[in-house]
């Protein structure tokens, strides 16, 4: 009974055989830390050669205006009722033609709406639905317009209810 060492009892000897899984926790736990700070300060540009020095946002030139379209709201057709899609664009044109751009909205309007009641919820459903809008939209409008003077159409809002 007088060996301190042999008695399980005794909390001094608990203490060393516990100590390195505790520093290894703590270790990891730092090292994870760390880690997760360095890649916060690569990627937020608090660090010279970070990804926010590498991908500057993009500009668009001098010469480009923005034509807003009107928010449109059309009902399509959905099994077992009607769904609405509430849709606000921007047309991408260059400056100089911008008013004859917003001259034609009318008709530009008439086109969008033809083409968007025509589509069902299913065509909306699938991830790759702003993408083929998109295009599909651009398409039309450009030839409406004529040529490539829309250079792109840009979706602020896309809202199925």
């Amino acid at each position: 009974m007088s060996d301190a060492a042999s008695d399980p009892a005794n909390p001094a000897e608990d203490g060393k055989k516990g100590g390195g899984a505790k520093s290894l926790v703590v270790g990891l736990v730092l090292g994870l830390a760390g880690a997760a700070g360095g890649y916060f300060a690569a990627t937020s540009g608090l660090l010279p050669g970070g990804a926010a020095d590498e991908a500057p946002a993009p500009k668009a030139p001098a010469d480009t205006a923005y034509v807003d379209i009107d928010p449109m709201i059309v009902s399509i057709a959905r099994p077992g009722g009607i769904a609405q899609l509430r849709l606000n664009l921007s047309l991408e044109v260059d400056k100089a033609k911008a008013a004859e751009v917003a001259e034609m909205m009318p008709r530009l309007l008439d086109v969008l709406n033809s083409y968007l009641r025509a589509l069902d919820t299913v065509d909306i459903g699938d991830a790759s639905t702003l993408v083929r809008l998109r295009s599909q939209m651009l398409r039309r409008v450009q030839i409406v317009v004529g040529g490539d003077t829309v250079k792109d159409i840009l979706i602020q809002e896309f809202v199925v209810n």
